[in-house]
């Protein structure tokens, strides 16, 4: 992998591949998704506070290059916010970002749950309240309540996927793997239960907000899940 200011340079089973911002948006544009990005660098934990800067104002480059590239209207395009795990390059992140003509944004890292928590305090304040906030690659239990709390309203993650794919199935009591005897021979649907599941959780949150019953559902969730 190699970036440069035109974009991402790599090479996939020995074919040398190039990925710009325009050529990104155009593929994004042709598949049709309701919801598209803007090309970023998601820069590691492990990069040093001046890489990640140069990675974090190539990213406010690539993002004003989407929305001149964009040709559709019928997709929201999100901007996403970098900065790695400096919290005031974060906020300067979500302040240039935030300034942009995007439909939404997204919020981009590594993050463990501490951190996590302490990038969206950095973020959140400095993003519109009118429009909506990704949190990406998030998706445990316990860090959707926490996001949730923090402001973030969407998101998406491998765990309910890869858990499915490892026999790991969500309940409201927990998890049940059906590699066990048990289960054996069960022919439901893992993948698609554990996408429902979670949408679920998502619709039940909203609701409890709206009623104001979100202290009470959460307590009384997170004991009987046992996060």
């Amino acid at each position: 992998m190699r970036i440069t200011e035109r974009g991402a340079h790599f090479t996939v089973d020995g074919v040398r591949r190039f990925v710009s911002p325009e050529s990104s948006i155009a593929t994004q544009e042709r598949l049709g998704g309701d919801i598209i990005f803007a090309f970023d660098e998601c820069t590691s934990p492990l990069h040093p506070r001046d890489y990640t800067v140069r990675a974090m104002e190539r990213t406010h480059r690539w993002a004003a290059r989407c929305l001149r590239a964009r040709t559709r209207t019928d997709q929201l395009l999100y901007g996403i916010v970098q900065g790695g795990r400096f919290k005031r390059l974060r906020a300067a992140s979500a302040k240039a970002i935030g300034a942009m003509a995007f439909d939404g944004f997204g919020i981009g890292g590594s993050f463990g749950r501490d951190e996590m928590r302490a990038t969206l305090a950095a973020v959140v304040p400095h993003l519109p309240d009118d429009k909506p906030r990704h949190l990406l690659g998030i998706g445990t239990v316990a860090d959707v309540f926490d996001a949730v709390e923090a402001g973030v309203d969407t998101f998406d993650c491998v765990v309910p996927t890869r858990e499915a794919r490892h026999g790991r199935i969500y309940t409201d009591d927990g998890t049940v793997s059906v590699k066990q005897t048990a289960y054996r021979g069960d022919v439901r649907a893992a993948t698609l239960h554990n996408v429902r599941w979670f949408n679920g959780l998502m619709e039940r949150i909203r609701a409890a907000l709206m009623d104001g019953s979100y202290p009470k559902f959460k307590r009384n969730f997170l004991r009987r899940f046992g996060a």
